[in-house]
């Protein structure tokens, strides 16, 4: 049976090759977790990520087939479903990342909406390149960047300045001038200072850049800072090269090895 792929072979390559790699550090790195929960089995985590690497290659082998540009108008809707998931996770979600579980399936609704957000700025800049060069044409863009990213970042900073990061890449590849980019990261800037002081999370964020600046040494750290001082813990004792697959120490006192 010959099996024919399209596009970039080296694309398909450098893809497989990372997941191959991922599935090696989960397994390493989720020791630890996994005799906290599933001691009967040490390979939960290696045969679910095995799992999921496994459909995540025969989607992408099956829409790899099909015409790129007939995905352009989904994504208006993958956009709508992806805002509602995502304030019924502002509400209703689990834990600073706020995850929602359907069916027994977890996962963040802010990557789904990253990912929408993406593809539908891609597909409007397709099909009218000349929008990113009036304020007229631009609004539409940023009004769907400006709701997703207020849903994701009051809980989420990182992955909100991820997603203003990644448009305004898509933005300006577009054709957007660098002094309209300049004054929107002004008024970007401004949103992030005041989200920091008024977010749910923002005693968290300012802890953790008191922390940072202050340079504590570790073992002086407080209780509650504890993950940043193993994991710091972890990359010194590793060293440039680390200590190979299988054999590092701190996954077994991190909390969360695995992040």
């Amino acid at each position: 049976m010959q099996i024919e792929i399209r596009g970039d072979k080296i694309l398909w390559t450098i893809a497989l090759t990372l997941g191959v790699i991922g599935l090696l550090v989960v397994y390493s790195a989720s020791v630890g977790l996994v005799f906290r929960h599933h001691p009967d089995m040490p390979e939960y985590y290696l045969v679910k990520q095995g799992l999921t690497l496994l459909l995540a290659l025969f989607l992408a082998y099956a829409i790899h087939f099909t015409d790129y540009r007939k995905w352009g108008p989904l994504f208006e809707w993958f956009w709508i479903g992806s805002v509602a998931l995502l304030m019924y996770a502002f509400f209703r979600g689990s834990g600073a990342q706020r995850w929602v579980y359907i069916g027994g399936i977890s996962f963040q609704p802010s990557e789904l909406g990253r990912f929408s957000l993406m593809g539908l700025l891609a597909y409007r800049i397709a099909l009218n390149p000349e929008c990113t060069r009036t304020w007229q044409g631009l609004m539409p863009l940023l009004i769907r960047i400006g709701i997703t990213f207020a849903l994701i970042a009051p809980l989420n900073l990182s992955n909100g300045l991820l997603l203003l990061g990644t448009s305004a890449l898509f933005l300006y590849i577009g054709g957007m001038s660098l002094i309209k980019l300049f004054r929107l990261a002004l008024i970007g800037a401004v949103g992030v200072i005041v989200l920091f002081f008024t977010a749910p999370r923002a005693r968290v964020w300012q802890q953790r850049l008191t922390s940072y600046w202050k340079k504590e040494p570790l073992h002086t750290q407080p209780a509650d800072d504890y993950q940043r001082a193993h994991a710091s813990l972890a990359v010194y004792s590793g060293g440039l090269w680390g200590k190979g697959p299988g054999r590092s120490t701190q996954r077994y006192y991190l909390p969360q090895s695995y992040s």
